[in-house]
């Protein structure tokens, strides 16, 4: 995939947007994960090894209810009506203590839609791909799933990326990795045990900030919107 900037529509402080369009001759050449036919996962080829699935928080912006419809349609699910899109608008409603960064109730709405925005844009581009990925393949193989919680910054949250300022460390989630490169196990002897990632408990470790830096939590926030993102994605391809 590549990532191309273009203006956006409305009051948006910033009036710039990423978005996701597949080269055609790439896509020609490989076996993507999801072509335009909306080919399925399973379609890969790949190795049976242990790996990560990483769930970032991420923020976007938009301005008003009927403007948010009629982006999301042509933008990201092309061909979709108003139908096809009213289970998203009632998991992913306008009031911003729901939308993204998550937890921060009321604050970070810099116009009436832009937490919404932010909160589809985020599951539809990270988290709906990591946890189809995820139960796909930890169904026959050794999977382990995090959620990196530190690094928060003010209006944008837990944010892609942020992970890499402890990632390299040297810190707890350094030593996991490292763990994991060297022996295909990202556990120690002592301390906290990640658990493998399986779709019963999607047990996940959480990185924090705070007097707690691990805990072991679930991973379903928001499992019904990002199911039917997924599937939208796969219906309405870009």
């Amino acid at each position: 995939m590549v990532y191309s900037l273009h203006s956006l529509p409305g009051n948006c402080p910033s009036r710039l947007k990423w978005r996701m369009s597949r080269l055609s001759s790439a896509m020609s050449r490989t076996k993507a994960p999801f072509s335009r036919s909306g080919a399925s996962i399973s379609r890969m080829s790949h190795r049976h090894l242990p790996f990560f699935g990483l769930d970032p928080r991420i923020t976007s912006c938009f301005s008003a209810d009927d403007e948010f419809v009629s982006y999301v349609s042509e933008n990201w699910f092309p061909g979709s009506s108003l139908a096809d899109l009213n289970t998203t608008l009632q998991l992913y409603p306008s009031d911003p203590a729901d939308g993204s960064p998550f937890d921060t109730g009321d604050a970070n709405a810099f116009t009436p839609e832009y937490k919404r925005i932010a909160a589809v844009q985020g599951d539809l581009a990270f988290n709906a791909p990591r946890r189809q990925f995820l139960d796909a393949f930890s169904a026959n193989r050794t999977a382990y799933n995090f959620l990196s919680a530190r690094g928060n910054f003010p209006g944008i949250g837990d944010a892609h990326t942020t992970d890499l300022l402890t990632a390299f460390g040297p810190g707890d989630m350094t030593d996991f990795f490292i763990r994991f490169v060297n022996d295909l196990n990202p556990n120690g002897d002592a301390g906290l045990q990640w658990p493998s990632y399986n779709t019963t408990a999607r047990a996940t470790l959480q990185f924090n900030d705070g007097a707690v830096p691990l805990n072991i939590t679930m991973d379903n926030e928001r499992l019904a919107g990002t199911n039917e993102l997924a599937s939208l994605s796969l219906r309405f391809p870009i």
